[in-house]
């Protein structure tokens, strides 16, 4: 086998010959991972959010004299 021109590549088809050793699987083959269960959020109770003091409509002040 001719050496590829980068190391990284190289190290992927060393390590794809070696599981094809390993489990004689068909080169190319996607490897099977095991999922990771995503954890469901839990449901939130929703309530009115208080009004904030400095939402509430100020009074427009007096004009000067």
């Amino acid at each position: 086998m001719t050496k590829p021109s980068s190391p990284g590549l190289n190290k992927t088809l060393v390590m794809t010959r070696l599981l094809v050793a390993k489990f004689g699987m068909a080169a190319g083959e996607p490897v099977r991972t095991k999922k990771k269960r995503r954890i469901a959020p839990k449901p939130k109770r929703r309530r009115r959010p208080r009004p904030k003091p400095q939402l509430k409509r100020r009074r427009a002040p007096r004009p000067k004299r």
